[in-house]
């Protein structure tokens, strides 16, 4: 898939990181022309929910969910019977959507994956303890 798309995943996992962040997931749906909403979770690396509050970063990562959704053939996909489906997110440098059309059956899930370069981990600065 386009390596803009890859570009901005990676600018987006040194921001989750810089937030402390392990994992962006969104779950998201919609039809008759509306996207009905979505949930956004950011988790640390040990799986808990962080409370970030940081609207760019918010807009940041459905604008990428959007571009991923169409870069994965599915413009549009609030139209008419809609779409739903899951997008993460993680600073290794990976991320995966999962959409259904809604006029397809449960088991219609289709997959995209992108990597892309992960997060320069911090560096330990603490002193050895023997």
């Amino acid at each position: 898939m386009g390596t803009d798309i890859e570009a901005r995943l990676a600018e987006l996992a040194v921001e989750l990181q810089a937030h402390g962040a392990h994992q962006a997931i969104v779950k998201y749906a919609g039809a008759d022309d509306n996207s009905d909403g979505y949930q956004l979770v950011i988790r640390d690396v040990a799986g808990t929910e962080l409370d970030v509050y940081d609207d760019k970063l918010d807009e940041r990562i459905l604008e990428l969910m959007d571009d991923a959704i169409s870069a994965a053939g599915h413009d549009a996909w609030e139209m008419n019977e809609g779409g739903e489906g899951l997008f993460s997110v993680s600073v290794e440098g990976r991320a995966r959507l999962q959409h259904r059309d809604k006029n397809q059956p449960r088991n219609g899930i289709q997959v995209s994956e992108w990597s892309f370069a992960p997060a320069p981990q911090p560096e330990c600065t603490a002193a050895p303890v023997f």
